[in-house]
């Protein structure tokens, strides 16, 4: 069974503090297994360092999220993160390898059972980037959340999935 998302771009009003839903996100992106493993820890084959994994629902959420959370048909989990912190994500990052990253730790702490360097099984031939899932939909849902926050400030734009 497949994994969806869906959730809402929010921003804090300035003069209040409170936060508004403005763009309802799952009729704009669409299923991208690399970019949910790589924000929200989601089918996290790739072994990304998520972003924003397990936060849960934000305490002063806007009620266009609040409602949608609430019918949870189908949820598996409830998470956000702030415009500043998806704008201070390093694109160029590969996907770990976290057979190499086992082995070479045993092979350092001399727990390795083979005579000579340790070789893997399936080891990755090429690697994937954070950025190889940045494309289409997803870009310009980041756009669009890059202009918010001209306004809005990088603090005060976020998304709630």
């Amino acid at each position: 069974m497949g994994s969806d998302i869906s959730g809402w771009v929010e921003i804090r009003d300035r003069e209040w503090g409170e936060w508004h839903g403005v763009i309802r996100i799952c009729y704009l992106v669409h299923r991208s297994y690399g970019m949910f493993a790589s924000l929200f820890g989601i089918r996290n084959y790739g072994r990304f360092r998520p972003t924003a994994e397990g936060h849960g629902a934000p305490d002063n959420c806007s009620n266009e999220f609040h409602a949608e959370w609430q019918d949870g048909r189908g949820l598996a989990g409830t998470t956000w993160v702030l415009w500043s912190e998806i704008a201070a994500i390093d694109w160029d990052e590969e996907e770990q390898d976290e057979e190499k990253d086992e082995a070479d730790e045993k092979e350092e702490s001399g727990q390795s059972n083979s005579p000579g360097p340790t070789t893997l099984v399936h080891p990755i031939i090429q690697p994937y980037h954070r950025h190889d899932y940045l494309r289409g939909d997803w870009a310009t849902l980041f756009k669009m959340m890059e202009l918010l926050a001209a306004d809005y400030g990088e603090d005060g734009v976020r998304l709630s999935v």
